[in-house]
């Protein structure tokens, strides 16, 4: 028996009909203790612990123990840049609480992936002549450190660095970083930057110096998790004084005074003389759509190396969102509890839109959203459309609005349909289903609805109706037998 599209619009009016009902009763039940929207702010951050989810969970948890794949690195609300470090098991968090390695302090990470993915340009100091590169002696720039000399607080992540002597502080912005870096007094004191590192390997990577603007900037193009679709970042890294020297890598070659670099295994270094004056700081600014965004992304935002100023800001911004709802009557560790788990919230979906607009479309263009819009990525479909997406259109429905209009932009820029699990620009098809549906249905349904929900609608039913797995079944018999397809969900 065929679904005609009027059996489907019907079908999902009632779909969002029974998630508002649904919804409005759980809020009902939870008023006695929850305070929605209050009229001021107070100190919430302070219950945020940015290292649960980093730990081995129990037995039953994951598959046999895993981590949350959380990351407890510099975040600010729905950013572009997380700046967190990666330790060597390699985890897609990035970071693995029991590890004592620290190998690199990357620009990107995707909170509770059960894939691998990003880890995009990682930067890493040290302090010594560069000479084995780090695309093929990597372990040799890996650092130890203690949990003992190690912060994270929302906005901000702070780390001593035993192998260089260097102590690190890190701040974010939506579209940029700040990074302190507290060197021994020495003349080689160095910061590499991998552009060639990411979790996945790269397919070109590219790194150019410009010296006299203490600036380096280059590209990393990877996969995305779970998938074989490609993404590229483009990133502008500056440096608040002069290089003393600097030189490239690539593959398993240094080249000590080189200014550029292209290819898979590629990085840039730069050196400083820290005998004077041992602070060095580095503000960053990345983009998916070129070199000259990111650049106009760090002017707009980050332009003034005043790592105090970026991490009250994205303090100020993260505890505003956690102030959203104030919890009463808990004790300390439940409120640690909820807190951080209304913090997990917010790292992701992510702006993808540049400060002006521009954003790389499935399609592999550039576009760019009306004025007061933003473009997301990062829309974990499967993970969402339980009842994140319903508690994020309760709080914040402009923004979710933008989240269902970068959905169906992807459907209409794509293969016509809504993304399973979309990554950067492209769909990864992770896990089954069709969370995307879901999402703009519960969108709407909890007051996020101003986006095109007449071209979400044609994508919803383009998805059902085209060939897929399980779909002779459905059409045949009403149901998608287990005995053809082989899985639980399709």
């Amino acid at each position: 028996m065929k679904r005609s599209s009027a059996f489907r619009s019907h079908l999902l009016l009632g779909i969002a009909l029974f998630l508002a009902l649904a919804g409005i009763s759980q809020l009902m039940s939870l008023t006695p203790h929850v305070r929605m929207a209050a009229t001021s702010n107070l100190n919430l951050t302070q219950y945020v612990n940015p290292f649960i989810g980093t730990s081995p969970g129990g037995s039953s948890f994951g598959f046999g123990g895993d981590s949350g794949d959380t990351f407890p690195g510099a975040t600010y609300p729905m950013g572009m840049l997380q700046w967190s470090p990666d330790t060597t098991s390699n985890l897609p968090g990035g970071y693995y609480y029991p590890d004592t390695t620290i190998k690199g302090l990357s620009l990107t990470h995707f909170s509770g992936r059960g894939c691998k993915v990003y880890q995009d340009i990682p930067f890493m100091p040290f302090v010594g002549t560069v000479n084995g590169s780090p695309a093929t002696n990597g372990s040799t720039y890996h650092s130890s450190f203690s949990h003992s000399s190690e912060s994270a607080q929302p906005g901000y992540y702070s780390v001593h660095l035993d192998g260089p002597n260097v102590t690190v502080a890190l701040s974010v912005t939506p579209r940029t970083g700040i990074g302190q870096f507290t060197y021994p007094h020495s003349a080689a004191s160095t910061m590499m930057m991998n552009a060639g590192g990411s979790i996945n390997g790269n397919t070109n990577s590219a790194a150019t110096i410009t010296a006299s603007s203490h600036e380096v900037t280059g590209f990393a193009t990877s996969t995305v998790g779970c998938g074989s679709n490609h993404y590229t970042l483009y990133f502008v890294a500056q440096f608040d004084r002069s290089f003393t020297s600097y030189g490239t890598w690539h593959g398993g070659t240094v080249n000590h005074g080189s200014t550029s670099t292209t290819g898979a295994q590629s990085g840039a270094f730069v050196t400083f003389d820290t005998r004077s004056n041992q602070v060095i700081h580095v503000q960053v600014g990345i983009s998916f759509v070129s070199i000259a965004n990111a650049q106009a992304n760090l002017a707009a935002e980050n332009a003034n190396f005043n790592l105090s100023t970026i991490r009250n800001h994205a303090v100020t911004a993260l505890n505003s969102r956690l102030n959203s709802i104030q919890v009463q009557g808990g004790t300390p560790d439940e409120m640690t509890t909820f807190y951080t788990a209304l913090y997990h919230a917010f790292p992701h979906p992510n702006v993808f839109s540049d400060v002006n607009g521009q954003y790389k479309g499935f399609d592999g263009r550039v576009h760019t959203v009306p004025s007061g819009h933003m473009q997301y990525e990062n829309i974990p479909g499967w993970d969402e459309y339980r009842s994140l997406i319903r508690l994020r259109a309760i709080l914040a429905p402009s923004e979710t609005s933008d989240i269902a209009q970068s959905l169906v932009n992807d459907a209409q820029q794509g293969d016509g349909h809504l993304p399973r699990w979309e990554q950067a620009n492209v769909d990864s098809h992770g896990m089954n289903g069709d969370g995307g549906t879901l999402m703009v249905a519960e969108a709407y349904a909890f007051g996020a609805a101003n986006f095109d929900t007449a071209g979400a609608l044609s994508a919803m039913i383009n998805g059902q109706s085209r060939v897929r797995e399980g779909l002779s079944d459905y059409l045949n018999l009403g149901y998608v037998a287990a005995s053809t397809t082989g899985n639980s969900a399709v």
